[in-house]
């Protein structure tokens, strides 16, 4: 910032200029009142920055997995009714499902950003 500082002087009777250290009455009408002028100036910069981001998602089905998750899911429930051991077997597809299941289904996300540097 650049700074700049301007005083003067005059007259306040008839408005002729006066130095600033002048004393007494004024040499043109002859009065003692006195008007200063004080002036200030500064320079201000100012900058902004811009930034965005854009971000988009997507659900990804692998080919071979995901049918064989629906299989295991609907097995799972059809073993449950075949009795105890069905329940069995029914609990049994459903930890494989479970565990098959974020290999088949992934969300993908794509984050892109931009902006001022």
């Amino acid at each position: 910032m650049s700074k700049e500082t301007n005083v003067s002087a005059e007259c306040k009777a008839c408005g002729r200029p006066l130095p600033i250290s002048h004393q007494g009455p004024c040499p043109s009408c002859g009065s003692e009142q006195r008007l200063f002028k004080v002036n200030l100036s500064d320079t201000l910069k100012v900058t902004a920055r811009m930034s965005w981001q854009k971000t988009s998602e997507a659900t990804e089905r692998h080919p071979r997995l995901y049918p064989l998750l629906l299989a295991l899911t609907v097995g799972a429930i059809v073993a449950g009714f075949l009795g105890p051991i069905g329940g069995v077997v029914g609990a049994a597809l459903t930890l494989i499902a479970f565990w098959l299941g974020p290999h088949a289904i992934k969300t993908i996300r794509q984050i892109e950003r931009g902006g001022d540097p």
